[in-house]
């Protein structure tokens, strides 16, 4: 009896073991089959997201209204910027990149979502030359000097400003700008040149002429002029040629033949 018994304890083992071994192996299969849809799913969706993302890269830079800057430049700069996130794109480090161009005088960046920047160049506006030693800059009308041009600048009848050091005109650019803007609010056609140093000078031509002003009361002194130059042939009614015409003082006139 005892024999039946242990027998059938052993067969109760063995089965025990055996669902046991089952069990493991089950749950091995189901860790691995869960690991498996994991990695799979995540590669899923890192691929998902990659996708994305992927659509908010730069893919195009338009730089548009730059005529005079150095445009080789800024594309070699701003293409950098390709492959980048638009998210993450700072506009101060453009912004401040661009405007070491001497001709730039402003820039406005714009995103198009999903994939594009848009860079619009404001060029600094010409109005006149500054002459100093021969050597001619392009004087905006921000006052800012423009050493690189294209040559056809010269052929335009710009008013050429004239100083002694470019420090010098530096320090009187204010004086400069505000001959420039009373001058366009007067019809004087025929000056050529004005020269800011001791003296504020300024010079005519056909015929040539040369004015010694007041600096401190400009729109005052272009009166002047212009006053002279209409009552000339009535002051030298014998066309007598005067070189020279200081107008410094208020209730003077001296002449120079």
């Amino acid at each position: 009896m005892s024999d039946i018994r242990f027998k059938v304890r052993m067969v109760n083992d063995e089965k025990r073991e055996r669902i046991g071994v089952l069990k493991k192996i089950f749950l091995i299969t189901l860790l691995l089959a869960i690991s498996a849809s994991i990695y799979f799913f995540n590669g899923y969706l890192m691929n998902f997201a990659d996708s994305i993302f992927s659509y908010f890269k730069i893919k195009t830079v338009e730089v548009v209204d730059a005529k005079s800057v150095d445009i080789k430049r800024i594309n070699n700069f701003l293409s950098g910027y390709k492959g980048k996130y638009i998210t993450s794109v700072s506009f101060n480090d453009i912004y401040n990149e661009l405007m070491k161009d001497e001709w730039v005088c402003d820039v406005i960046i714009q995103k198009k979502y999903p994939s594009k920047l848009l860079v619009q160049i404001i060029e600094e506006k010409p109005v006149a030359l500054l002459n100093h030693k021969g050597d001619f800059f392009l004087i905006s009308e921000n006052g800012k000097l423009i050493k690189n041009y294209a040559k056809e600048y010269l052929n335009r009848e710009f008013i050429i400003f004239s100083s002694k050091t470019i420090n010098e005109y530096h320090q009187n650019k204010d004086i400069f700008l505000n001959i420039y803007k009373e001058l366009q609010t007067r019809d004087i056609k025929n000056i050529s040149e004005v020269f800011v140093g001791g003296e504020l000078e300024v010079y005519t031509y056909k015929p040539y002429r040369k004015y010694i002003l007041d600096s401190k009361d400009i729109a005052g002194s272009l009166d002047k002029v212009k006053l002279f130059e209409k009552m000339y042939s009535k002051l030298f009614p014998n066309g007598e040629d005067i070189k020279v015409i200081n107008l410094k003082y208020s209730n003077k006139i001296f002449v120079k033949i």
